[in-house]
């Protein structure tokens, strides 16, 4: 693969390296294939509402892995997803000193099927699942990359000077770093409601002490750490 080769070449220079990859297999990514994002990135994927932030999660990982081979860290510059690709770029750092906090954000995602509630976890982290939804067959998603996707003076220089990306860079400048998103017409549809608007919800939610933010990711997204079950009480 590609990305493995430009790793190794880029392994070879001392100072730090910076390597820009564009995935258009975004159906693998996003869960539509899942085998074969399995064959392609040593990953499980999901077909789900917020499986363009999962895609760029497995994305990063799949890099950082293959970088830790070469005993390289990899940091997260931008990462985005638009139209029908994904795209990241990210500096690369030799020596076990960047290497090991590198692998050390790679995890796994959890998703009940049943009352759809999501959880991550790094790679040491011991799970008690049990204790989040007791009767659910949980789908273990990853391995995926759980920490920054974005460095912000990056996004702030970029949301300054784009014009063709200017929407874009602002909305990711202003979302929120919690982990994925919950789609509100999806979340409506199963409480069988009206989703209102995107920003009215996203009112609610600061009015109760919770942060929240829409994301580029999806235009009906909201990213909170309002729970579950408390949002599905306010839409």
């Amino acid at each position: 693969m590609y990305i493995y080769d430009a790793i190794s070449a880029l392994s070879r220079n001392k100072e730090p390296s910076y390597l820009f990859a564009t995935a258009t297999d975004t159906a693998v990514l996003c869960g539509a294939h899942r085998h074969a994002c399995q064959k392609t990135y040593n990953a499980v994927s999901l077909n789900a509402s917020f499986c363009h932030e999962l895609g760029i999660r497995i994305l990063l990982g799949f890099i950082a892995r293959v970088a830790a081979q070469f005993n390289l860290g990899m940091v997260p510059l931008l990462s985005y997803s638009h139209g029908h690709f994904m795209r990241v770029h990210v500096k690369l750092l030799r020596g076990d000193v960047h290497a090991y906090p590198s692998i050390s954000q790679m995890g796994y995602t959890y998703y009940c099927p049943d009352c759809h509630v999501l959880r991550s976890f790094f790679a040491t982290d011991k799970v008690k699942l049990g204790e989040i939804c007791k009767d659910s067959k949980w789908i273990i998603l990853g391995p995926v990359w759980l920490g920054q996707l974005h460095d912000n003076q990056m996004l702030l220089a970029l949301a300054k000077k784009s014009t063709n990306y200017k929407e874009l860079f602002s909305t990711m400048l202003k979302e929120n770093p919690f982990l994925y998103y919950y789609d509100m017409h999806e979340l409506a549809g199963r409480l069988k409601k009206s989703p209102g608007k995107i920003d009215e919800v996203i009112h609610k939610i600061w009015i109760t002490g919770y942060d929240a933010s829409r994301t580029h990711f999806s235009p009906l997204g909201i990213k909170t750490n309002m729970p579950l079950k408390e949002l599905e009480g306010i839409i």
